[in-house]
């Protein structure tokens, strides 16, 4: 590559490689797949967690229309928005998480908001749903 916007330096490491911030996974094929960001990352039972992972998994249900989730000291919290005229449950939710993730990754709390903070990008501000926990 010839650089990385504007700045070789400013991207890779010693040995050559671009550090971007992104986690990501390889699948059965050799597919890579970007999954989320690791500053985005979490510990719950001494596991990281990826909010991206519990996201997919939330918004897999179909009561739910968009999903932030971060780490908490106590585990991870999402932030749920339902479709529109759907209805579930905190414990429902919970249930869901739980036959699809391993213990640490399913969320100690669900709270329903309207609107997901978002950049004028579309991209999810959790440092503000952050604020919103501690406020709570």
């Amino acid at each position: 590559m010839a650089g990385y916007w504007k700045s070789v330096e400013a991207a890779l490491d010693p040995e050559g490689f671009l550090r971007t911030g992104d986690v990501a996974r390889m699948d059965e094929e050799g597919d890579v797949w970007i999954v989320d960001r690791a500053g985005d990352e979490f510990v719950s039972m001494g596991q990281v967690v990826y909010p991206g992972d519990v996201e997919r998994v939330l918004l897999a249900h179909p009561a739910v229309a968009d999903v932030g989730v971060i780490g908490l000291a106590e585990g991870g919290a999402a932030f749920v928005v339902l479709a529109r005229g759907a209805t579930t449950s905190e414990t429902e939710l919970i249930e869901h998480c739980r036959t699809h993730l391993t213990a640490p990754m399913v969320p100690t709390a669900i709270s329903f908001i309207a609107t997901l903070p978002k950049s004028s990008v579309g991209k999810l501000l959790r440092r503000q749903l952050r604020e919103a926990a501690r406020g709570a």
